[in-house]
C-alpha cells in the first residue's frame, strides 16, 4: 500500500466518476428503452472499478465490484432480467462504496465490503426474487457451425467467454485476440493483468479473458494470458497500449471475422485481386493497420502517434491550487490598479506605457485562470435524478426530474456553494408541490408529476430554475400558519396580498408541512436557500401558478473573484456597482424626475422605471433632487433579476476591475453588500449587492 499512496488523490477522483456512472446505470435499468445500454455501461463501469481498486489493494471495494460484475454478466446472458430490484441492490451498493471510498480519501483502506451488500447480490445472481422490469434482449449468438475452422481456433476453450466473444461478433465487423506475456520474474503478475486490461479498456471493449473472471486477476496463469477486444481501435494500436504497461514482455495479437455478421465490404477491399495485380493485392491484405485516423473536413490525416498523444494533453489539478492561482490573480489585479493610480498621479508616461502591456498580460491570465475553474452544470446536476427517485420512493407518489441545461458552466466555487441550496428546492418540490396520484387525477392532470431543473446564461449571471406541476403554493394556507406561530394577527394575514403571502416562506424557520417527515417540516428551506443565493451576490425569487405548480429561480455570478465595477459617489462615500447589474448610466435634470407624493420615477425611452435613491437605501440621509453642479442628477438603470429600475447617485467615477475581497463573518449577514474591493489608492470600498438592496 505504501508504494502505492501518491496514486490515492487520483484514485478517489476516477472512483467516484465511476460511481456517478454506476448510478445513472441503475436509474436507466427502470426504463425499457434503456436497459440493455444501461447494463453494458454498468458492466463496464463496475470493471474498470474493481481493476482500480485491485491494483490499489482495496479489497473491500474490489469485492463489491466482482459481486456486482457477477450479477450483471448474469442480466447480459440472459439469466435473470433487469428492472427496479437490480437498481436498488446496485443504488444501495454505490451507497455503500461512496462511504468506503470517503476512508479511502482519509486515508484508510475502505474497510471491509458489507456483507449484506454482498448477500444481496448473491441471491440477484441466483436469481433469487422474481424481478420487475424489463428484460434485456440479447441477439442470438452464432452457432458453433457458423466458424470456419480458423476463427474456431481463436476462440476461447471456456463455454462463457466464447458466448462473449460469439456475441461480440454479432455486432461488430472484428473482435482482436491479444496473447500477452509478462516477464519471468514479475511478482505481481494480477495487477499487471489488470493494468493490461484497463489500457485496453481505454481504447474499446474487453469481452473476454483467459483466465476468465478472477482468475486474471489473481494471476491465476502460466507464462501468459489472453484478452479478447472489440471497438474501432486497430490491432497495432492495442498491442502498442500493452507494451507500454511496465513487465510486459512481449504482445501479438490475431483477428477474429465472422463473414456472416460483418457488415458488407467496401468495393475497394471486397476482391483485391479483382481490381490489382497479385502481389500488390497480397501485400495490401496482410500489411498492418495504417497508423493514422480517418481525415475529418478536408484535414490532412493524424498519426497514431499524435493522436495518441492528444489523449494526455490534460492534468489533474487540485481545487485547492487553482484557489491559489485565483487568489494571487487577484492580487495581481489590486497591484495592477495601485500602479495605474500612482502612474496617472505623477504622470509618469513610461510606467504608464509599460502598464499597457501589463493589463493586457493580466487581463488574459485572468481569463484563463477564469476559465480553469468553470465546470458544467452537470457536475451538480448528476446526482438529482437519483435523489428525486428516493423522495418518490419515500412519499409514494410518482414523480420525474427532467433536466436542462447541464452543459452551462459555472465557477466551481458557485457550484460546490449552490448544490446544497439546489437540494431544499428540489426536496420542497416534492413534498410540498408534488400531489398524490388521486388528486392529481382528479384534477385532469397526468399520474406522474414532473419537477423541472433548468440552467441557462443570462449575461455575466447564471439563472437557475426549480419549476414543478404541482398545486402550486397555498397562500391561505400560508396565512393560517403565519396566524398560529405568532407571525401576523389575523386580520393582517387578512389584507396580505397573493404575492405579500408568498414572500412569507422567506420567515426563518418558516413551514407549512402538518408533521416532521425525512423530506421536510423541520423549517429548514427556502429561507437557507435565498441565504446563499445572496452569499453568493445573487437572488432568489418565486412564481406562484395556483393550482398549476411553483417556480423557483436562483440567479448568480458567472464567477466571484475578479468582476468590472462601476465607482459610484453617494454623499462622501464611495461604493462599487457590478457592471452586470447595471445596464447604462443616465443624466436627468432634476424636472425630468416624476414625483409623486413619496413614489418617484423616471422615463427611459418611453419605459417608466420607479426610482430609488441609493443614498436613502443605505440608510445615508434623504436624496438631493435639486441636481449637482450643473443642475443634473445621475441615474443608473439597474437590472435586478426580475425588474428593471432607476438608482439615484451623486457620481459615476468611472469604471475599473476589482478584485472581489469576502466580508468578514460579523458582516455577511448585512444585505446590500456582496464583498469588499481594495482601490488604487489603498483603501478600502464596499461592492455593493444591487438585486438584495433593492429587496429591501
Amino acid at each position: 500500500m505504501s508504494g502505492m499512496a501518491e496514486y490515492r488523490e487520483l484514485f478517489v477522483a476516477e472512483a467516484q466518476e465511476n460511481l456517478q456512472a454506476l448510478s445513472d446505470g441503475a436509474l436507466k435499468l427502470e426504463r425499457a428503452d434503456e436497459a440493455r445500454e444501461a447494463v453494458d455501461s454498468l458492466f463496464r463501469a463496475a470493471h474498470t472499478l474493481k481493476g482500480m481498486s485491485a491494483t490499489m489493494g482495496y479489497e473491500g471495494l474490489t469485492r463489491v465490484c466482482h459481486a456486482m460484475e457477477d450479477v450483471l454478466e448474469a442480466v447480459r446472458s440472459g439469466g435473470r432480467e433487469a428492472g427496479p430490484e437490480l437498481a436498488d441492490a446496485l443504488l444501495a451498493s454505490v451507497d455503500a462504496m461512496t462511504l468506503m471510498l470517503g476512508d479511502v480519501a482519509s486515508g484508510g483502506d475502505g474497510g471491509p465490503a458489507e456483507a449484506a451488500v454482498l448477500e444481496r447480490f448473491r441471491g440477484l445472481e441466483k436469481g433469487g426474487g422474481p424481478a420487475q422490469g424489463p428484460k434485456v434482449a440479447q441477439a442470438p449468438p452464432p452457432s458453433k457451425a457458423a466458424f470456419p475452422a480458423e476463427i474456431e481456433a481463436l476462440l476461447p476453450r471456456d463455454e462463457d467467454s466464447r458466448l462473449a466473444v460469439t456475441r461480440a461478433l454479432a455486432d461488430v465487423p472484428v473482435v482482436v485476440r491479444l496473447t500477452v506475456s509478462l516477464v519471468k520474474d514479475c511478482a505481481f503478475k494480477g495487477v499487471r493483468a489488470l493494468l493490461v486490461r484497463k489500457a485496453l479498456e481505454r481504447l474499446g471493449s474487453v469481452v473476454a479473458t483467459r483466465p476468465a473472471g478472477k482468475g486474471l486477476e489473481e494471476g491465476a496463469f502460466g507464462p501468459d494470458f489472453e484478452l479478447w477486444t472489440s471497438g474501432d481501435a486497430a490491432a497495432r494500436d492495442q498491442e502498442e497500449a500493452v507494451l507500454r504497461v511496465l513487465e510486459v514482455a512481449q504482445v501479438s495479437s490475431a483477428e477474429l471475422r465472422a463473414p456472416l455478421f460483418s457488415p458488407p465490404a467496401r468495393p475497394e477491399a471486397s476482391a483485391p485481386g479483382a481490381a490489382l495485380p497479385e502481389p500488390v493485392a497480397e501485400a495490401l491484405v496482410q500489411a498492418p493497420a495504417a497508423e493514422t485516423q480517418e481525415p475529418e473536413n478536408g484535414e490532412d490525416p493524424l498519426p497514431a502517434a499524435a493522436a495518441t498523444a492528444a489523449l494526455h494533453q490534460t492534468v489533474r489539478v487540485s481545487v485547492e491550487r487553482l484557489d491559489k492561482v485565483l487568489d494571487l490573480v487577484g492580487e495581481l489585479v489590486t497591484a495592477k490598479i495601485r500602479l495605474t493610480q500612482i502612474a496617472r498621479d505623477n504622470a509618469l508616461k513610461d510606467l504608464n506605457e509599460a502598464l499597457i502591456q501589463v493589463d493586457h498580460v493580466v487581463n488574459e491570465l485572468q481569463q484563463e485562470v477564469t476559465a480553469a475553474r468553470m465546470v458544467p452544470m452537470d457536475q451538480v446536476f448528476s446526482r438529482f435524478p437519483r435523489l428525486i427517485r428516493d423522495l418518490s420512493r419515500a412519499s409514494g407518489k410518482p414523480m420525474e426530474l427532467a433536466l436542462e441545461g447541464g452543459e452551462i458552466e459555472l465557477d466551481r466555487g458557485i457550484l460546490s456553494e449552490i448544490g446544497d441550496a439546489l437540494v431544499h428546492l428540489l426536496r420542497n418540490a416534492a413534498d410540498h408541490g408534488i400531489e398524490p396520484t388521486a388528486k392529481r387525477s382528479a384534477a385532469g392532470k397526468p399520474a406522474v408529476g414532473t419537477i423541472r431543473l433548468e440552467a441557462r446564461r443570462d449575461k455575466n449571471h447564471v439563472v437557475i430554475s426549480v419549476e414543478d406541476d404541482g398545486a402550486g403554493i397555498d397562500t391561505e394556507r400560508i396565512r393560517q400558519v403565519a396566524v398560529r406561530k405568532g407571525i401576523l394577527d389575523a386580520e393582517a394575514a387578512r389584507r396580505l396580498s397573493e404575492e405579500e403571502a408568498v414572500a412569507l416562506i422567506f420567515s426563518p424557520g418558516f413551514s407549512t408541512a402538518s408533521r416532521v417527515t425525512e423530506l421536510s417540516g423541520r423549517g429548514v428551506g427556502v429561507d437557507v436557500v435565498r441565504s446563499r443565493a445572496e452569499a453568493l451576490g445573487g437572488s432568489l425569487r418565486v412564481e406562484n401558478f395556483p393550482g398549476r405548480g411553483a417556480r423557483f429561480r436562483i440567479r448568480v455570478p458567472l464567477t466571484l473573484a475578479i468582476i468590472r465595477a462601476l465607482r459610484v459617489r453617494v454623499g462622501s462615500e464611495t461604493y462599487m456597482a457590478p457592471v452586470a447589474n447595471v445596464l447604462e448610466a443616465v443624466e436627468y435634470s432634476a424636472g425630468e424626475l416624476l414625483v409623486s407624493g413619496s413614489e418617484r420615477s423616471v422615463s427611459l425611452r418611453g419605459e417608466i422605471l420607479p426610482l430609488y435613491s441609493l443614498g436613502e437605501l443605505l440608510g445615508l440621509g434623504p436624496a438631493a433632487l435639486g441636481g449637482g453642479a450643473h443642475g443634473l442628477v445621475t441615474v443608473l438603470v439597474v437590472d435586478s433579476g426580475e425588474r428593471r429600475v432607476g438608482l439615484l447617485v451623486d457620481e459615476v467615477q468611472g469604471q475599473q476591475e476589482i478584485a472581489i475581497k469576502n466580508l468578514v463573518r460579523a458582516l455577511k449577514s448585512v444585505r446590500g453588500f456582496g464583498g469588499v474591493t481594495i482601490l488604487g489608492d489603498g483603501s478600502v470600498c464596499l461592492i455593493l449587492d444591487l438585486p438584495s438592496l433593492l429587496d429591501l
